[in-house]
């Protein structure tokens, strides 16, 4: 498990690393193949909801490859202070400036709130990682320009998520927030989630491990706005992040006070029409 701590081997309580490697080592001495150890988390990570077990995901499967490409063997490794994110903005090397500094290990593979992000020195990173995906929106048509709403017309917020991958990479999410107790959700046409079922994709991952195949899988980027809009017309009320990349990063002018909504052109994540 990604930053766990280990309880127990066979039932046996492990307080040190010595004892870890101990345990192990016993229970290879015996010809054992499988041993029981329990871990512990000190934050909370991707659960299945009904089994109970840690998920992964994708991209971690390519750092696992990375460090297995790289290292025979697992071997114990020290923890790496967290970085200090102090470097001042003017610092340069050979006379270019440096690259941002990445953000500490511990905080991969986690959620965050817009509020937290504010305070964190890679700000800067997550508003552009926001301006990216109003820009894979815009290259898809997904919305029209701002205007003012309608009369009795369906509209709904803009929500957004934060999540900072195991590599790094700060990724930001808008959908819209169409749960049913929100006031202007209209569902006029039915919903339909095509997904592959858990054992049918365990099955699959244990042919290819068995047979020793390459699996090649592929991402579409925003899949959801690949299809047709809600039959009810949809508008989105504009926030902060949209005016900012509309433009600071667009380069229009400031969107006008009675221009509050943009419609929605496509399918939309957040929407219960749109799976």
């Amino acid at each position: 498990m990604w930053n766990a701590y280990v309880l127990t081997v066979q039932g046996n309580p492990i307080n040190t690393e010595a004892q870890l490697a101990d345990s192990i080592a016993q229970a290879r001495d015996k010809g054992q193949f499988k041993v029981n150890i329990t871990f512990t988390t000190d934050q909370s990570y991707g659960i299945h909801p009904m089994e109970g077990i840690p998920q992964l995901y994708f991209d971690q499967l390519n750092v696992i490859a990375q460090h297995l490409a790289h290292t025979p063997t697992i071997q114990t490794a020290t923890a790496v202070p967290p970085s200090t994110n102090n470097h001042s903005s003017d610092a340069t090397a050979h006379g270019r400036p440096l690259d941002p500094e990445p953000p500490p290990e511990n905080d991969h593979g986690r959620f965050f709130k817009f509020k937290e992000l504010k305070q964190r020195s890679d700000w800067p990173e997550w508003k552009q990682s926001r301006f990216k995906m109003l820009d894979q929106y815009h290259s898809q048509g997904m919305f029209s320009a701002p205007q003012p709403l309608p009369k009795g017309a369906n509209a709904l917020h803009m929500l957004w998520t934060y999540f900072l991958k195991l590599c790094g990479t700060r990724k930001s999410r808008m959908v819209c927030n169409g749960n049913p107790r929100q006031k202007g959700t209209v569902t006029l046409g039915h919903t339909y989630a095509n997904a592959l079922d858990a054992a049918s994709e365990r099955l699959f991952w244990s042919i290819v491990a068995d047979e020793g195949l390459i699996a090649i899988g592929a991402n579409v980027t925003n899949a959801f706005a690949e299809a047709p809009p809600p039959k009810a017309p949809l508008y989105l009320y504009i926030n902060e992040a949209f005016r900012e990349w509309w433009t600071e990063h667009l380069g229009n002018p400031p969107i006008p006070i009675e221009c509050n909504v943009v419609r929605v052109n496509n399918a939309i994540q957040g929407h219960p029409e749109s799976p």
